[in-house]
């Protein structure tokens, strides 16, 4: 019944306060996630070099920005090079799309005149619908940039105040941990000991499986790019594969733009052969996320799949970041024992006797 009521509450605050109930706990749980992973790294610093618990902590964080900073410099520099490359060629290629449009009007002009009344009624129409779909799409495009602009405040709001809980969690780590541990009923506190290593075990099983994943795009990005005759197939096929790991745009950032240049300027067969390769990508990801990160983490895929949905489903695109979270810690929970209700029935159904009705 004590759960029941806990699930109304939260069911409750989510109703009451959305997003900001969302903002307001996102500091805090990602220093719960964070704190078990650099706890063990803390130790290591601590005996290693000797040092008060407070400075390895410290230690172990700058560690771990340095890494995160560098990768994400690397990966920053690297796409200014490639866009200062683009730039450089910008001139090429504004060139050869204008004498594409010069002579996209000319055919247009000469097909003009040739057209019955109708026909002429019906294209005047549908360009001005496909005015009216491209002025909502610049519209929805700058709102978004508008947005993400507007949402940098709370982002970095969130990432100190989520750097300085960390901070604390992991240095009084065990002090925490027992506070944590006294909340909890006291038939219940054993099975929450297991919890942490339950946690980084299965945070590596979905990291396995998402390597997985990249490796099979990546590996279709190749085929797709080799059978289409481009040059540079190999470093763009593995550029492909490998912006899968951004979960939001992922190898479109790749194909989206490359193929509609290449219609615009009337290659429409490889672009159309462009968008087939992200297609392909695409599609079958989507098919065996579910069964790969379901295997990997001993998930049923329904299971994977429906959790993925329901995210995306509650908190938008922000929710393909958290299904993970809630994958992990759903399954370590399950396996803790902490989510008995289901647990106990299918040990009822397993105890029945077979051919017996149930009661």
């Amino acid at each position: 019944m004590r759960s029941v009521w806990i699930l109304v509450l939260a069911l409750g605050a989510w109703y009451l306060f959305g997003n900001r109930l969302v903002l307001a706990v996102a500091p805090f749980l990602l220093a719960a996630l964070a704190s078990p992973f650099l706890h063990p790294l803390a130790g290591w610093i601590r005996r290693g070099l000797r040092l008060p618990r407070s400075l390895a902590v410290l230690a172990s964080l700058l560690l771990v920005l340095l890494l995160l900073g560098g990768l994400l410099v690397g990966a920053t520099l690297l796409l200014a090079a490639q866009v200062s490359d683009g730039l450089a060629a910008l001139p090429q290629h504004l060139d050869s799309l204008r004498r594409h449009g010069e002579a996209l009007i000319e055919r247009i002009t000469e097909w003009y005149g040739l057209l019955p009344p109708e026909a002429l009624d019906f294209a005047r129409e549908n360009v001005q619908t496909l005015v009216g779909a491209l002025e909502g799409a610049l519209l929805a495009a700058g709102q978004a940039v508008l947005g993400m602009l507007t949402a940098v405040p709370v982002f970095l709001g969130v990432l100190v105040v989520a750097l300085i809980a960390t901070y604390f969690v992991t240095r009084d780590w065990e002090q925490v941990k027992g506070a944590v541990v006294q909340l909890i009923p006291p038939q219940k506190r054993e099975l929450v000991r297991g919890m942490p290593a339950r946690l980084w075990t299965d945070a590596l099983r979905y990291v396995r499986a998402q390597v997985i994943l990249i490796l099979i795009s990546t590996f279709i990005s190749l085929v797709g790019l080799l059978l289409l005759g481009i040059d540079q197939w190999l470093i763009l096929g593995l550029v492909g594969g490998l912006l899968d790991v951004m979960p939001l745009v992922g190898p479109g950032l790749l194909y989206v733009p490359w193929a509609l240049y290449l219609l615009l300027t009337d290659r429409v067969g490889l672009g159309l052969g462009l968008l087939a390769v992200y297609g392909g990508v695409s599609a079958i990801r989507q098919l065996v996320e579910p069964r790969v990160v379901g295997g990997s983490m001993g998930i049923h895929p329904l299971l994977t799949l429906g959790t993925l949905y329901v995210a995306t489903t509650l908190f938008g695109l922000p929710g393909l970041l958290l299904a993970p979270i809630i994958i992990i810690l759903g399954k370590a929970a399950w396996e803790s024992g902490l989510i008995p209700w289901f647990r106990e029935a299918a040990a009822g159904r397993d105890e029945r006797p077979e051919g017996s009705a149930p009661s």
